[in-house]
């Protein structure tokens, strides 16, 4: 195959059976040198002998100074080495980065946050990358691709190899988050009482203008109405019990009185849990008289499931 048959450089871009076809070609060559070469060297000079190898087939010497090219022959050059690298990259790819990635979406992130993360934190990768080698775009399409299925749920998930790890960073991942400050809504809910205090103490001052006034004002009135909903979430999540929790208290509280027989039927689970949901409501009141109130809108029915109380 010579450049006259390819038709390279009256075209826009090499088609993709050009780039296999001359990726064909150079396969002797590559397994050699990936048999043979230094590790520590990186992608290096696999890079090389493929920008050599496009060279050549576009009727450039071997030792082609490529920045005497044209700027049409150096971007067909560049197009047919990212082109055959992008068919080289999986064999860039080893156990090590497989588990950087199930790290990273242990996390949360997204593959192709993943895969930008591996290029700043590993040589090769951010070798790779360049321009003159698979480039940005290349890179992240097929890496994605190639990726994605490392992480639970996806139908290639490899549970036994990567189990452990992703359950080790999820772990960490969640107790960093925990850790970091103000995350918790009681911690932002003092916060903001600080800061209000703060303001309330600033307006107290004589000297004030306006302005400042005005300022102040507005700038505690919004604090105020953060807290009162920061303190409201609060309130909510201790209150917050869903049916299921509340009809296992019950039951809980029936097998405490020695007559697991008499658990309460799904059929009154809803009624049951509308009793639970008023009593917790109104034991979280101030009010404790709601007690009396809520339990006149209970029917008999309802306690059909429940045992007798002597």
């Amino acid at each position: 195959m010579n450049v006259e048959n390819l038709g390279l450089l009256q075209q826009d871009a090499p088609s993709e059976e050009d780039i296999k076809n001359m990726a064909l070609e150079l396969g002797p060559r590559l397994k050699e040198l990936f048999a043979t070469r230094n590790r520590e060297e990186g992608p290096g000079p696999v890079i090389r002998l493929v920008q050599r190898h496009a060279a050549e087939k576009l009727g450039q010497p071997p030792d082609t100074d490529f920045d005497t090219l044209d700027s049409h022959t150096r971007e067909i050059v560049r197009e047919v080495t990212s082109g055959i690298l992008q068919l080289l990259l999986p064999a860039f790819i080893s156990d090590t980065h497989r588990e950087f990635i199930v790290r990273c979406h242990a996390r949360g992130l997204s593959t192709s946050e993943a895969v930008w993360e591996l290029v700043k934190e590993d040589k090769t990768m951010g070798c790779l990358v360049q321009p003159d080698a698979v480039g940005v775009s290349g890179y992240k399409t097929l890496m994605v691709s190639r990726l994605a299925y490392l992480k639970p749920g996806t139908a290639r998930w490899p549970e036994k190899k990567y189990g452990a790890v992703w359950r080790e960073e999820r772990e960490q991942h969640k107790k960093e988050v925990r850790d970091l400050p103000f995350t918790s809504q009681s911690e932002q809910v003092a916060v903001l009482a600080k800061q209000a205090g703060r303001i309330n103490a600033m307006l107290e001052h004589d000297k004030l203008s306006a302005t400042d006034c005005h300022l102040l004002t507005n700038a505690l009135t919004r604090t105020l109405d953060s807290l009162h909903k920061a303190a409201a979430v609060e309130q909510h999540k201790a209150t917050d019990l869903s049916g299921a929790q509340l009809v296992a208290v019950l039951e809980r509280l029936t097998l405490a009185l020695d007559t697991p027989e008499q658990l309460a039927r799904n059929a009154d689970a809803d009624a049951l849990v509308g009793v639970l949901e008023r009593l917790v409501l109104a034991l979280k009141s101030p009010d404790r008289t709601a007690i009396a109130e809520s339990s006149e809108g209970v029917s008999a029915d309802s306690d059909a499931g429940l045992p007798p109380m002597e």
